[in-house]
C-alpha cells in the first residue's frame, strides 16, 4: 500500500493501535488524534522513517514512549499531549534531528528532562506541561536558540541562568512549579518575550530588575507566590 496520510481524526476510535500499523511504510502524516483510543503506542512505529508529523493527542494512551520513536528521523512535529503516557521521556528523542515541535503535556510523564534534547537544534515549540518532571531545567536548554515557546507548568522544576540565551523566545510558561527558587535576572535579556508566567509557584527572593528590560512584554503573571 503507498499511503502517505492517514487521517482518522475527531470519531470515536476505541481499542489500541495495530501493530501493523508498521507495515506503511510510505506514511508521512498520521493523525488518530480525538478518538478513544488506549493502550500503548505499538514499537512498530518505529518502522515508519519516513513520517513528518504524528498527531495522537486527546486519547487514553498508556505505557511509555517506545524507543523507537528514535528511529523517525524526519519527523518534524510530535503531538502526544492529553494522554495517560508515564515513565521517563526517552534519550532516544534525541535523534529526532529536524523536530520542530515537540508536544507531551498533560500525561503522567516524571523523571528529568533528558539530556539528549540538547540535540534537537531545530526545536522551537516545547510543550511538556503538566506533567510530573523534577529537578532543574537543564542549563543546556540555552544552546537551543531557535525556541519561540517554552510550556513546562504544573511540574516540580525551575529556571537556570542559560534561559537568557534563548532570544528568540516569545512565550515563557513556568507556572505552579513547586518548589521553584529565584527568578534569575537573565530573564531580562529575552527580548522578544511577550508572555511570562510564574504564578503559584513558591518564588523566593526577589523580582529581577531585568524585567523591565522586556519592552515586548504584554502578559506577566506573578500572583501567589
Amino acid at each position: 500500500m503507498n499511503l502517505h496520510t492517514m487521517s482518522m481524526a475527531v470519531n470515536h476510535f476505541s481499542g489500541s493501535i495495530p501493530q501493523e500499523i508498521g507495515s506503511l511504510r510510505p506514511l508521512t502524516q498520521l493523525a488518530l488524534n480525538h478518538n478513544d483510543l488506549t493502550g500503548p503506542i505499538p514499537i512498530s512505529i518505529g518502522n515508519l522513517t519516513s513520517l513528518v508529523d504524528i498527531y495522537l493527542f486527546n486519547n487514553a494512551l498508556f505505557g511509555h514512549i517506545p524507543l523507537e520513536i528514535g528511529k523517525l528521523e524526519k519527523l518534524s512535529a510530535f503531538h502526544l499531549y492529553r494522554n495517560q503516557l508515564s515513565r521517563n521521556i526517552p534519550g532516544e528523542i534525541g535523534s529526532l534531528a529536524k523536530l520542530v515541535i515537540l508536544e507531551l503535556s498533560s500525561n503522567h510523564l516524571h523523571g528529568n528532562i533528558p539530556r539528549e534534547i540538547v540535540k534537537l537544534s531545530n526545536l522551537e515549540v516545547v510543550d511538556l506541561g503538566n506533567n510530573s518532571l523534577y529537578g532543574a531545567i537543564p542549563a543546556f536548554i540555552g544552546s537551543l536558540t531557535n525556541l519561540s515557546s517554552i510550556y513546562l507548568c504544573r511540574n516540580n522544576l525551575h529556571i537556570p541562568r542559560e534561559i537568557g540565551n534563548l532570544r528568540n523566545l516569545s512565550i515563557l510558561q513556568l507556572q505552579r512549579n513547586q518548589p521553584f527558587g529565584n527568578v534569575a535576572g537573565e530573564i531580562g535579556n529575552l527580548e522578544k518575550l511577550s508572555s511570562l508566567m510564574f504564578h503559584f509557584n513558591q518564588h523566593s527572593g526577589n523580582i529581577p530588575r531585568e524585567i523591565g528590560n522586556l519592552e515586548k512584554l504584554n502578559s506577566l503573571l506573578l500572583q501567589d507566590n
